[in-house]
């Protein structure tokens, strides 16, 4: 995916939810992808959206998609789901 399409999906996340302030003061991609990973965890399973094949997606998918690697990797140890 391009820098471009990266930043349209992202914005288009934010849309969806409602929070036009979810990237305010995120300058880098890192911080970016963060917090777009936190959003992702507090929803998932829930389906975020539609993928480019017009099929539902979970916020797991989406994320997979936009950012190549899977929503949990960049959880630490302490983060773990129960």
């Amino acid at each position: 995916m391009t820098p471009s399409d990266r930043r349209f999906a992202e914005a288009r996340l934010a849309d969806r939810l409602r929070r036009p302030d979810l990237f305010n003061d995120a300058v880098t991609d890192a911080e970016r992808k963060e917090r777009v990973r936190a959003v992702c965890l507090e929803r998932d399973p829930a389906i975020a959206g539609r993928g480019p094949d017009r099929k539902p997606e979970t916020y797991a998918v989406f994320f997979e998609r936009v950012y190549g690697e899977p929503l949990e990797a960049g959880r630490g140890k302490s983060g773990s789901r129960q």
